[in-house]
């Protein structure tokens, strides 16, 4: 019987780990227990059709990331896309805004998620996957009830999950989206992850293909045999290494290349390090001066990340790119910005004079349809993972009761226009599981959903655990702060702990536009996060609880 800490988006995923946990499972098997259970209780997302990544390590293991995220389509397809490609435009609305996605068949990339986990689980595990499965299995045949906010995500989809016959079945009720008064199930569900406990692959590949090829869609038979042989190689199972920041006595790892979240993460953390007091009141320790250096230490990340997004767009065009991207945020790279950091730390976006023309002047369209879970054992073994389904594609595999995912209809996943990579390699994310290794060997499994948010929400929680010295569970109520595209956005009140009015108003006087948030908002993410010692915590922002045992 194993002992640990599980964190995660539902009390029924963090409760599924920790039960794992109890049966003689690892950090491992608790984590992807956990995320089998969100398929069923946070099915908008994430799904077994959509794609992840994880960092495992801790106890006698070094950190690894293994990347399951989706992959572009078309190998052994035509270069042009028929005019017969399911690829269109949907308006949802959120509140008073609405925003357009693009859903449809078309939208559907290559998923590694459940086969990611699978060979995961086997590789880093200590049971079958017969056993960590059945947890969610018997969830999906006897139904869930999901909960306000994930109900709240599906109303808002409604032209999403309405798209289909298949996808109405899953998600309505009568003529009516599903409510959390409604029992949520998924026989297909079920059957989906038997069949997967079973070994049976083929079956699920091929429902893949045939309902998401040629012509209304871009995945081929080839495209599902290429992403087995890359979860099947050895170099999945081993892992490839974090990119890494040192702390005081503590290491972070992070999520690498080829995404974009550990990278932007690490280049904040290392200005943010560098902060030398000179004699001055520990910054540490005054609210506001901790909120200016966050928020100049997103300014000026920003200002890196357009030479960062190009390599990881366009890695045909930059020999070695991993080294290239991790060059960017080399000490070399970051202690030329230090003058302007600091000025921006005082002045706000006025130190900037001409260089505030070089920033993004729009903000990234993601909505956040992403969830986390983070796991440690007792041997001090700790897992990360995040996943997502982006908004979905409005389309159930047929037979096995999930929904396809977007990511191929994405914007902020492709720059450069929709349909114009080449197939075959993974899409760049913003998706970033991280792990903290202390000096006394403790460990901290820690990530979000959010979208552009999750940088932001990563780095101020690392920061004030690390720097602020602060407990993680105090690091996790704290109010955020976003900013992006020439907008501040802040979090007055976190789950506990508020922002004065005197640093709101200093805050707001950085920048010409600023949007205050009076209560806590999912807006800036869900930090779930699990540590040794029996730490943790579950972000109440999205529904996070954290179970210990």
């Amino acid at each position: 019987m194993q002992h640990g800490v599980v964190s995660a988006g539902s009390r029924l995923a963090a409760e599924t780990g920790a039960s794992i946990l109890r049966q003689g499972g690892n950090a491992v098997d608790a984590a992807i227990a956990a995320n089998l259970t969100a398929f069923i209780c946070e099915p908008v997302l994430t799904s077994p059709f959509g794609g992840g990544f994880a960092l495992v390590g801790g106890g006698d293991s070094p950190p690894s990331s293994h990347h399951f995220f989706a992959r572009t389509p078309g190998l052994d397809l035509p270069g042009s896309k028929g005019d017969d490609l399911h690829f269109h435009d949907v308006e949802v609305a959120f509140g008073p805004a609405t925003q357009v996605f693009h859903v449809g068949r078309g939208s559907m990339a290559v998923p590694l998620m459940l086969g990611g986990l699978m060979r995961l689980q086997r590789a880093r595990g200590a049971l079958d996957f017969a056993t960590v499965a059945e947890p969610a299995i018997k969830l999906a045949e006897t139904g869930v009830y999901l909960s306000e906010r994930v109900a709240g995500i599906v109303s808002m989809l409604a032209p999403i999950v309405g798209l289909s016959p298949e996808s109405r079945g899953l998600f309505h009720r009568g003529d009516n989206v599903i409510t959390h008064r409604d029992r949520f199930s998924s026989p297909g569900l079920a059957n989906l992850l038997r069949r997967a406990a079973s070994g049976d692959l083929r079956a699920i590949d091929d429902a893949i293909a045939d309902a998401f090829g040629p012509p209304t869609g871009l995945i081929s038979s080839a495209d599902m045999r290429a992403a087995e042989d890359y979860l099947d190689a050895p170099s999945f199972a081993d892992g490839i290494a974090p990119v890494t920041v040192e702390l005081g006595n503590s290491t972070i790892s992070l999520n690498p290349p080829p995404t974009a979240g550990g990278i932007l993460v690490a280049f904040g953390l290392r200005l943010l390090a560098g902060v030398n007091n000179n004699g001055r009141q520990n910054v540490w320790q005054d609210e506001q001066s901790t909120a200016r250096y966050l928020f100049a230490a997103m300014v000026i990340t920003q200002l890196q990340r357009p030479q960062i997004d190009q390599a990881l767009h366009r890695p045909e065009s930059v020999p070695d790119y991993r080294q290239r991207i991790e060059s960017l945020i080399a000490p070399q790279s970051v202690e030329p910005m230090r003058p302007l950091f600091e000025a921006v730390a005082r002045e706000g976006l006025a130190a900037l004079g001409p260089k505030r023309m070089e920033l993004e002047d729009t903000l990234g369209n993601g909505r956040g349809e992403t969830t986390h879970v983070s796991a440690v054992d007792d041997s001090g073994l700790a897992c990360s993972i995040t996943s997502s389904n982006g908004e979905g594609c409005g389309y159930v595999v047929p037979g096995f009761g999930a929904m396809g995912n977007n990511f191929m209809g994405e914007e902020d996943l492709h720059p450069h226009g929709f349909h114009s990579a080449a197939a075959g390699p993974s899409l760049t994310s913003m998706m970033c599981p991280t792990l903290i290794q202390g000096g006394q060997g403790s460990e901290l499994a820690l990530g979000t959903g959010g979208s552009n948010r999750i940088r932001t929400a990563i780095l101020q929680v690392v920061t004030r655990h690390l720097l602020c010295g602060v407990s993680i569970e105090d690091a996790v109520a704290a109010p955020r702060l976003h900013w992006e595209g020439g907008k501040l956005y802040i979090e007055r009140h976190g789950i506990g702990g508020h922002f004065d009015d005197r640093t709101i108003a200093a805050l707001c006087a950085m920048t010409d536009d600023s949007l205050v948030f009076d209560e806590p908002s999912i807006f800036f993410g869900g930090v779930h996060a699990a540590g040794t010692s029996g730490h943790g915590a579950g972000d109440p922002r999205r529904d996070g609880f954290c179970h210990r045992c």
